[in-house]
């Protein structure tokens, strides 16, 4: 092989779905490939091997300013197949570079294994969704699957900033300005800054890094656009706090009602690696801005919002736990991948003990409040996966208990018909004595966790629509 021709470790690297190259001095080529790093079998470049391989790729004005400040991002197009997104830097003194290769087709949302509420995202004409997830988790690819939605569907002016340009798309119903930071505008917030005077429809930002783009990206959604972009975060109530965190505490208050108005969504993604493929898999939490997640933003009460992910009760509005517990479910990933993935590791523990004895959960859950228990069941129904069973009252419960034999009682301090204390107290004392009981507060007394104590319950915590508490009470009491 020629090792001064890129052809042929593109070619090689397209072949084996490698979706980054890394080129050193003094190093054979290096490829991802399924988000691991393998080498390959060509021989190391020398300094001005790579160096002539490298300024090959770059006109005049590229080759300047890369020399000049060490550093430079630009697309390439490859055979009408791909586009490879490079930077060439410097390491030890001698240039080096990274390659993306992404397809230069689109994918549909199915293909992607995204939820199909993204193609309702997709009719949006206002407000900001919001792509958040490490590097290389597909942010840049789900974006434009979303502008490929909107461009066969409606007629739009799309605006789109990014640095560089990954995907050229062509016009359908919409049409596109694609602006490349450094070639067409100075920077994203110059580009953002001016893209409110180009009448578009839709702005699409690569990514908002600080304090400056995050403001303006919320003011043109805040006029009656929509705003997508990206966000390095490690979940979607992480993306939340990522916005927030940059301004100063004094004017957060601002930013949360701009924020809280106008999102729309937040999609967090993280590519998994399959059961029996060696292609990974994408695994969703999306956060919706319905009326109750718009209200807690704009209380800064961004643990609360957690519930009502892992809740499930707005169609497309889902915690990752859910997405790896349905993916696991389906025999598409496997027991060790879901675990080490979610951040509820109590719950996948609780799993474990449950699957090592084949069987399912189940829990009846008795208190006054309808609204309330509805939500804490469906949560439970979508972490463990078990049976969930309500009931308002002693009068009602105690024959449900009595016939369904349950696994955990959770029983609120107040019931319909009578003292929550005295009904767990009968529970412990006639009933089955390895019945487990967790008693739930509205709000934390010392009294009542001293009463639950004395009334033999095995737990008792607050009630919150942040579940951990419960779901840790529960952990704790099948040790």
């Amino acid at each position: 092989m020629d090792i001064t021709n890129i052809n042929s470790i593109l070619e090689e690297a397209a072949s084996k779905a490698a979706s980054d190259i890394h080129l050193l001095a003094n190093h054979p080529p290096i490829f991802r490939i399924h988000g691991d790093l393998r080498p390959t079998q060509y021989a190391a470049y020398t300094p001005e091997q790579l160096q002539t391989l490298l300024l090959g790729l770059v006109d005049e004005d590229q080759k300047q300013q890369f020399l000049k400040v060490k550093e430079l991002d630009f697309s390439y197009p490859y055979k009408d197949q791909y586009q490879l997104r490079i930077n060439l830097h410097f390491s030890e003194g001698n240039m080096a570079a990274a390659i993306r290769i992404t397809p230069a087709t689109i994918r549909s949302y199915q293909e992607l294994n995204l939820n199909p509420i993204v193609e309702k995202l997709a009719q949006t004409h206002r407000g900001i969704i919001i792509l958040s997830g490490t590097a290389g988790s597909g942010k840049s690819t789900t974006m434009n699957c979303i502008i490929d939605m909107i461009n066969r569907t409606r007629k739009s002016k799309i605006v789109t900033i990014e640095d560089p340009v990954e995907f050229h798309h062509k016009s359908n119903q919409s049409f596109f300005i694609q602006r490349e930071v450094g070639k067409d505008t100075e920077s994203f917030t110059n580009a953002l800054k001016y893209a409110l005077r180009q009448d578009p429809d839709v702005v699409c930002l690569g990514e908002i890094r600080d304090l400056e783009s995050i403001r303006i990206a919320l003011t043109t959604a805040e006029t009656g656009h929509l705003v997508i972009t990206t966000v390095h975060a490690s979940d979607a109530i992480g993306t939340l706090d990522r916005i927030v965190s940059v301004f100063p505490t004094g004017t957060r208050d601002e930013i949360l009602s701009q924020l809280a108005s106008n999102i729309v969504a937040v999609i967090y993604q993280v590519l998994i690696p399959q059961k029996d493929k060696e292609e990974r898999i994408l695994a969703t939490e999306i956060m919706l801005g319905t009326m109750a997640v718009k209200n807690l933003i704009r209380r800064n009460d961004f643990k609360e919002i957690r519930g009502l992910l892992d809740a499930c009760e707005t169609e497309g509005m889902h915690s990752l736990e859910v997405t790896l517990a349905q993916l696991y479910k389906d025999g598409k990933i496997t027991y060790e991948t879901a675990k080490e993935r979610a951040n509820y590791q109590h719950c996948q523990k609780l799993k474990e003990a449950l699957n090592a004895k084949s069987q399912k959960l189940k829990f009846v859950i008795v208190d006054h409040n309808k609204n309330e228990i509805k939500l804490i069941g469906q949560a439970l129904m979508n972490l463990y996966q078990g049976e969930v069973l309500f009931a308002e009252g002693a009068k009602e419960g105690q024959p449900l208990i009595d016939n369904e034999k349950p696994d955990v009682v959770i029983c609120g301090t107040h019931l319909k018909d009578m003292d929550g204390f005295d009904f767990c107290r009968r529970l412990k004392t006639s009933g089955d004595i390895n019945l487990k009981v967790i008693m739930i507060s509205p709000s934390f007394q010392a009294s009542y966790a001293t009463e639950a104590a004395d009334a033999g319950a095995n737990d008792f915590v607050v009630k919150t629509q942040d579940y951990r508490l419960l779901t840790d009470a529960i952990d704790k009491v099948f040790g």
